[in-house]
């Protein structure tokens, strides 16, 4: 079941505003709610706290066997006539547009996530005087009620994070065996055979496109994949990877040192590890990010290497891969205890080659604590 403390807080702080119903359009706020992740809205009664979830016909049967709220749902669809009704326990056969264009006109104050809505329905909102008085925008809330994790969400986090790992250390021991055997190893054959390992570790999805990326394109924070690149004479390999475990996501970087770079490598591993252990002992309750942020850039300056660091240090993660709050020398947020984010310091030199590590640590009321157990610097 979804956690009843997200939906307790959602109403509590929605109710608290006076609103009578709120629509979502998100994907990642309707999975948050209900547990349900895909196509469709979500009209949330918050006099009687009944939920609808409207989603496409071809999409009900998954609708039903994801939710973990007690929720009505809808088939909707102008075609609904001309399907098979026997096939669906609820639908409507009118538009989305007309359902949620009924359901403003009929309600005095409705909170949406119109970041998310569909574009028609944002700008009548926008231009139409009488909509504007009715709909409020609740984007900003929903972050931030996302950003402060629960308990259950955290076990989520950690576990996807410790079946992440578990995959990332199958594929070194086999990197490793395969360089011992001198075997034509590529790019694409790592990132396949790390895809693989994710799913067989029992992940129900990719948090995100994997990067594998070694050589100059390293130096590249998001690089194309070059697949027939192969590891021969590279001195190194940068792995970014996460995995999603119910609904959660986790994000972990390693730059893996090959046979050829150990001694040219390590020093600057130690350098970002040393970054991240200042940032990681600046987090606690009440903290801006900026200033954790801070603290990891005080530390590569200290190695002439500052200005080689050229985003920010972290990012919220949960069931989206980046959530509340930024962590970056301009960033306004402030840490509170539940939320879980990244620290990822880097240096990337352009043409060259680039270095990343990455945890996921969680937020606590005096301290930080990591949810990862794999080594920061890793060799093979």
């Amino acid at each position: 079941m979804t956690d009843p403390y997200i939906l307790s807080r959602f109403e509590k702080r929605l109710q608290a505003q006076h609103f009578r119903k709120a629509i979502i359009f998100g994907e990642s706020n309707i999975a948050y709610l209900t547990g349900y992740r895909g196509p469709g809205f979500l009209v949330y009664d918050l006099d009687s706290s009944f939920m609808t979830l409207y989603v496409p016909p071809l999409e009900f049967w998954k609708a039903q066997r994801q939710l973990k709220v007690n929720a009505n749902v809808v088939a909707y669809s102008k075609l609904i006539k001309s399907l098979s009704k026997e096939q669906f326990t609820a639908v409507d056969e009118r538009s989305l547009k007309e359902i949620v264009f009924e359901i403003v006109n009929r309600d005095s104050r409705i909170g949406v996530d119109l970041l998310y809505a569909p574009r028609d329905l944002f700008l009548k909102v926008l231009h139409n005087t009488g909509f504007r008085e009715k709909v409020v925008d609740i984007t900003e809330e929903l972050k931030a009620l996302r950003s402060i994790k629960t308990a259950r969400e955290i076990e989520y986090i950690k576990e996807a994070t410790h079946r992440t790992e578990k995959a990332l250390e199958k594929l070194l021991e086999e990197l490793e065996r395969a360089i011992a055997l001198k075997q034509n190893v590529t790019v694409s054959s790592v990132k396949g055979e790390l895809v693989k390992l994710l799913y067989l570790e029992g992940l129900e999805s990719l948090a995100f496109d994997p990067i594998v990326a070694t050589g100059e394109l390293s130096a590249y924070p998001h690089p194309p994949l070059t697949p027939s690149k192969p590891l021969r004479n590279c001195t190194h390999i940068l792995l970014d990877v996460g995995g999603t475990f119910s609904l959660y996501s986790t994000d972990i970087t390693r730059t893996v040192m090959l046979n050829q770079g150990k001694r040219s490598m390590r020093l600057l591993l130690e350098t970002l590890a040393n970054a991240y252990y200042a940032a990681l002992d600046e987090i606690r309750d009440g903290v801006f990010a900026s200033e954790v942020d801070a603290k990891a850039r005080k530390e590569l300056d200290r190695a002439g290497l500052k200005s080689y660091f050229i985003h920010g240090l972290g990012h919220g993660v949960g069931i989206d891969v980046h959530e509340l709050p930024t962590l970056s020398p301009t960033s306004n947020d402030y840490l509170r205890t539940g939320m879980v984010l990244t620290l990822e310091p880097a240096v990337y030199f352009k043409g060259k080659y680039g270095v990343r590590i990455e945890n996921v640590v969680v937020v606590e009321s005096s301290k930080a604590k990591v949810l990862n157990t794999l080594e920061l610097v890793q060799e093979v």
